[in-house]
């Protein structure tokens, strides 16, 4: 996972970053800049002028808006002093100074929700990768006949179908796609 950090206040919440980034990099994620895109964002908070409030809550804006679908957590003494106001910002993760350890566990809903859109989004290119291939023609390794027709694979293991009473097996034809069922390619030998 790509993780990206922003720093605001004392030496303490610059000690506590050093520790976070030790402890991600131990755990095997890679650290970016907090410009570039993340998978997580973390934003160690502080909280002792108005101004630095601010900040804080622009950081967190950001980050948000950077990749609506990364984690977006925040910890130090914004965040643990303002919390109902942090909340309302759409944070992921809330931790307070010294939360270091826990703040790459992500909650089970918002893992769950993230895998769910995660699997929609692949099932939907997959699909749209397929639909692509109408028109195409690629050499198919058949391999079994099921339910009249010839089975196989075409290089990239796609499975292929064509509708035959003839004995494919263990030949490569050519086979030019007409269709896709259930996510296996039609289509009819050329």
């Amino acid at each position: 996972m790509r993780v990206a950090i922003y720093t605001l206040g004392c030496k303490v919440n610059q000690y506590e970053t050093q520790a976070m980034e030790q402890e991600l990099q131990r755990r095997g994620h890679t650290l970016v800049d907090f410009e570039s895109p993340a998978d997580a964002y973390i934003i160690n908070t502080c909280s002792v002028t108005a101004v630095s409030d601010k900040k804080s809550r622009q950081m967190i804006r950001r980050a948000k808006s950077r990749n609506p679908q990364a984690v977006v957590a925040a910890c130090g003494c914004y965040v643990q002093t303002h919390t109902p106001e942090a909340q309302e910002l759409g944070i992921d993760l809330i931790g307070g100074t010294g939360d270091r350890a826990e703040m790459e566990q992500v909650p089970g809903p918002v893992k769950e929700e993230r895998a769910a859109r995660a699997s929609a989004v692949a099932a939907e290119l997959h699909r749209a990768y397929l639909q692509g291939c109408v028109g195409q023609t690629y050499p198919v390794l058949f391999e079994q006949r099921k339910d009249g027709c010839a089975a196989g694979h075409a290089p990239n293991y796609m499975p292929v179908e064509v509708q035959t009473q003839g004995d494919y097996h263990n030949t490569v034809r050519h086979v030019k796609i007409t269709g896709v069922v259930n996510d296996i390619l039609m289509g009819e030998v050329t």
